[in-house]
């Protein structure tokens, strides 16, 4: 009886061993990480980032250093967007992860281009 008792322990024992690795790979969310950069590539600190997919929509800073990150994402298809004082807004559609995906993506802003119109009066 106790030997078993013990066969049985040991099978749900593997059991578990071999459909944990499975499951934890399936709850496992994506992650978007990158750096905001101007066009000399010196880094954008407090940049808006916005990461959107459906009716959904995630909004964090970047951090002193330039960088930013987005965790525990469903895997999908983002649109993200910056936009920084003194630059023109940015958006990059159709950004594809895929489950537990840790996505590295650079965000380089343009110099937004201020316009002004001079009337001369004779």
């Amino acid at each position: 009886m106790i030997t078993n008792l013990r066969a049985l322990a040991l099978s749900i024992a593997l059991l578990f061993c071999f459909l944990s690795p499975a499951q934890a790979s399936a709850q496992q969310g994506a992650a978007l990480r990158g750096v905001v950069v101007d066009p000399t590539g010196a880094v954008i600190p407090g940049a808006v980032i916005s990461l959107s997919t459906g009716d959904r929509v995630q909004y964090t800073k970047s951090a002193p250093d330039g960088h930013y990150a987005f965790n525990s994402l469903a895997a999908g298809t983002y649109s993200a967007s910056v936009s920084a004082k003194g630059f023109a807004p940015l958006t990059i559609p159709d950004v594809e992860l895929a489950a537990g995906e840790a996505k590295d993506l650079k965000l380089s802003l343009a110099i937004a281009v201020e316009q002004e119109q001079v009337t001369v009066n004779d």
